[in-house]
């Protein structure tokens, strides 16, 4: 079977089925245990495994949180999920009115939908209206009906507790490589160039500028590895934020590819944070730029060569 996406309203199967639920915000290494001892279990059991996540996510409809930005987008989390082995996403459409179901309903629901056999959920997971329906809520209602509830406690690394909101900070404070570490994928984004001032290009350093910029990832200069559209991957530097030294306020991600000359605009480009290499500056002139950036790019040369990447 393919791996497909599938609305939650309209979903049906008559397979007996795994199912894990969860928002699963930058599939990390805890998501990745749950998933993996899901997708496990189904096959030896010749079941189908399904993820029943949500569209928009929770909090974006609930507590609308201005501040509160995702790791990845629904659609690269739904490819990230499919990747674990699983049979299908199921995606339910967030709304007020969703949020309001009856914990007990939801689960009558779910019930009607799939032939479940287990469920596999987080240990700070909730559901239903006022977001009361519980882990042991969940359990107590599905087991009667021979439906084993697993309940995955936090998990730690480097004595820290793995979570999405762990790795939002973490990013927010420059610690793009932590991740990399936590999820065993670099930090990513893709965007469209766009035109910019084609300032870079003037003082010898020519950058791709990206159509919209990435509120988790702090400003500053990155040691990142870029994807062009022909598929081909190149060591790049990136700036995220403001120029102080030409006096521009304005907030831009620009990906500067060393020895490069080709035209990027009007491509989509695949950019893999991999190191926070400095902050920015306020330089006293052009020449004093240059040579700071020349310093990057030997770093980024030296960052490289030291973990034999590219």
């Amino acid at each position: 079977m393919s791996s497909p996406i599938y609305p939650f309203e309209s979903f049906q199967t008559n397979r007996m089925s795994c199912l894990a639920i969860g928002n699963f915000d930058g599939v990390h290494y805890a998501h990745q245990k749950l998933l993996r001892e899901m997708v496990t279990s189904a096959q030896q059991h010749s079941w189908e495994s399904y993820v029943l996540t949500f569209e928009p996510h929770p909090r974006k409809v609930i507590q609308t949180t201005p501040q509160f930005h995702l790791l990845q987008s629904y659609e690269k989390k739904y490819e990230t999920l499919i990747g674990t082995g699983i049979d299908g996403v199921i995606v339910a459409n967030f709304t007020k009115e969703f949020s309001s179901t009856c914990p007990v309903h939801f689960l009558e629901i779910l019930c009607t939908k799939i032939p479940l056999k287990s469920v596999y959920i987080g240990f700070n997971f909730r559901f239903g209206k006022g977001a009361i329906g519980t882990p042991l809520a969940m359990r107590s209602f599905l087991e009667p009906k021979n439906i084993l509830c697993h309940i995955f406690e936090p998990i730690e690394l480097d004595g820290l507790k793995i979570s999405s909101a762990f790795l939002r900070n973490e990013i927010a404070s420059g610690h793009i490589d932590s991740y990399w570490r936590y999820t065993g994928r670099p930090y990513c984004v893709e965007e469209k160039v766009i035109t910019g001032s084609d300032r870079g290009n003037k003082i010898g350093y020519a950058t791709a500028n990206l159509q919209s910029v990435n509120p988790l990832l702090k400003h500053g200069v990155y040691i990142a590895q870029t994807t062009l559209a022909d598929s081909s991957v190149h060591r790049s530097l990136v700036h995220v934020g403001p120029n102080p030294t030409f006096d521009d306020p304005k907030i831009k991600t620009e990906v500067h590819i060393p020895g490069f000359a080709g035209n990027l605009y009007g491509q989509f480009l695949k950019v893999e944070f991999m190191k926070y290499l400095r902050e920015i500056q306020i330089f006293e002139n052009v020449k004093a730029l240059q040579g700071r950036i020349s310093q990057d790019i030997n770093s980024m040369g030296d960052y490289f060569k030291n973990r034999g990447i590219l």
